[in-house]
């Protein structure tokens, strides 16, 4: 899942992610801690864009050696820290996936409920693929899954699920 951080300044920045089990119990999965990186294009060095990838465990199958479940949906819920004192905004550019996140804090952080069945994909900045972690997280910072060579090139206002607006 792709995240966009628009902010002022060489600000230390890290994104605090953590996805669990869409149910009362919620289950953690995992959790992922990522510092949002800025463009590499030559011709672009503008820190005020960076762009940060989550990796979340895909909603669907889930078993525990005696139950098994096919929709089962994952919820990620990410915090920006700094060391500063931040204001943003929280936004989706795709009005599809509006429904599926929630502003937490006061702009500091979002949850997102990825539901089981849904078809997400490079448009909603939610990048799937059975390739290596690697390979996805390449698309993910370049904001396409398919139709070019991927390089390791990071656009970070390339297809973001989630925008942090602290301008």
């Amino acid at each position: 899942m792709k995240v966009l951080v628009k902010v002022k300044g060489a600000l230390d920045l890290r994104l605090l992610a953590k996805s669990h089990l869409n149910t009362p119990s919620g289950d953690v999965f995992g959790t992922h801690d990522v510092g949002p990186l800025p463009a590499t294009d030559i011709n672009s060095r503008d820190l005020t864009k960076r762009a940060a990838c989550i990796e979340f465990r895909c909603p669907g199958y889930l078993s525990d050696g005696v139950t098994e479940t096919y929709d089962s949906n994952t919820v990620v819920e990410a915090n920006l820290n700094s060391n500063t004192s931040l204001k943003c905004s929280v936004s989706t550019p795709n009005s599809k996936l509006s429904p599926a996140v929630t502003v937490l804090r006061g702009g500091k952080g979002f949850r997102f409920t990825a539901q089981a069945g849904v078809n997400y994909g490079s448009s909603f900045g939610v990048f799937i693929n059975d390739a290596p972690t690697s390979d996805v997280q390449k698309y993910c910072y370049f904001g396409l899954d398919s139709g070019q060579h991927i390089e390791d090139t990071v656009v970070p206002d390339k297809n973001p699920a989630v925008v942090f607006d602290c301008l």
